[in-house]
């Protein structure tokens, strides 16, 4: 996502981390030129590549955000692509919150 991000931002990424409703959430965005809505549902479907593409040494393989997309269903995640409050993309990639577990603090340090 990150790497997506840095093809098409005009100058910032903002990367952020947060937790809520026991799902944690990372989202890569960018103040670059933003998704088509046509696009948007599709950008995650390996060997998508959207017309509006910027002009770089290496050609896209769509296989970015389809890598990205098995991951976190790998995880039990969820990925979607927007637009970043800028005007950019936004990439979310969504996992639940698994408990630790509980550890009893009169086990720790005895013999067994």
């Amino acid at each position: 996502m990150i790497e997506n991000a840095l093809a098409f931002a005009s100058t910032t990424i903002e990367v952020s981390i947060t937790n809520a409703d026991d799902t944690a959430s990372i989202t890569v965005a960018d103040d670059g030129l933003g998704i088509e809505a046509a696009d948007l549902p599709h950008v995650f479907e390996r060997l998508y590549v959207t017309k509006l593409v910027p002009e770089r040494s290496e050609s896209p393989s769509g296989l970015g955000l389809a890598i990205v997309r098995e991951l976190a269903r790998a995880m039990d995640g969820h990925v979607e692509a927007t637009t970043s409050a800028s005007g950019g993309a936004a990439m979310i990639v969504r996992f639940p919150v698994v408990p630790l577990p509980v550890v009893d603090d009169r086990s720790v340090g005895q013999a067994q």
